[in-house]
């Protein structure tokens, strides 16, 4: 496994541009910018980019609606552990 870490919108953009990924964890909330994520998620459709999102949050409210590209959103780091290997075994399979 390879992992890219970028601490915004800003820094990330250039990495999923040069080269594909089989999962992108993110924030919805970055620098005080209660939309940073889903104004990332824009980024990723304006570039054609299709890749699983995980939401790792502190708060989340599903009932506000969930991005379609939005695999999954947890406040539980073991839950994220099982999404990620629940994806990667997806990617290895060829099934995402």
């Amino acid at each position: 496994m390879h992992i890219d870490v970028a601490l915004s919108t800003e820094e990330a953009t250039p990495l999923f541009r040069r080269r594909p990924y089989d999962i992108i964890v993110s924030d919805i909330d970055r620098d005080g910018d209660r939309q940073a994520g889903i104004k990332m998620l824009r980024l990723l459709e304006q570039h054609k980019i299709d890749v699983p999102v995980l939401i790792y949050t502190g708060r989340f409210d599903p009932e506000r609606g969930v991005d379609r590209r939005i695999f999954a959103a947890t406040t539980a780091p073991v839950e994220l552990v099982h999404y990620v290997i629940d994806l990667m075994e997806r990617a290895r399979l060829g099934s995402l």
